[in-house]
């Protein structure tokens, strides 16, 4: 059976901007560095014709622990065959529509990441995640976008 999520992939248009959004403004770590060659084999793996090239780094945010590493970002920039398509544009589209961050102080983390760039959706709200529920379960959130249009958001349990 599947015991955990390892890694979410984020393919982006330019790995050098994209790292500087995740590592410098996000504040991501860079676990490694991958990528580079091409592969006949990785080609075959995903389903592509020919031989397969990439950029990537492993980013991680949080320490983790010995029974729960840290879930990984492997933002990935492919050369052969190169990147197409874009972003979803609506948060509900079918598929993978956000990735969600947890924070300890998700105003200061909205202020902060403000401060440095990063265009919000809308201010941090209170959400009610079982609305008419007998016992209601809120949570703060906000939402943004990286530097392709990948949705972000930023969770907190309510105040």
């Amino acid at each position: 059976m599947i015991a955990r999520i390892v890694h979410v992939n984020v393919v982006c248009t330019d790995i050098e901007r994209s790292l500087r959004f995740y590592r410098d403004i996000l504040g991501a770590k860079v676990v490694s560095a991958l990528g580079g060659g091409e592969s006949a084999e990785l080609a075959e793996a995903m389903g592509f014709e020919g031989v397969a090239q990439y950029r990537a780094y492993l980013l991680s945010f949080g320490e983790g622990s010995k029974t729960s590493p840290a879930t990984l970002i492997d933002l990935l920039q492919w050369t052969k065959p190169p990147g197409k398509g874009k972003p979803y544009d609506a948060m509900n589209n079918v598929g993978i529509a956000r990735i969600c961050f947890a924070v300890d102080d998700i105003d200061k983390t909205y202020e902060d990441l403000k401060a440095k760039g990063v265009e919000f959706v809308a201010p941090p709200r209170d959400v009610e995640l079982r609305p008419g529920a007998v016992r209601p379960l809120l949570h703060r959130a906000c939402f943004f976008r990286d530097p392709d249009g990948v949705m972000l958001e930023l969770a907190a349990p309510a105040k």
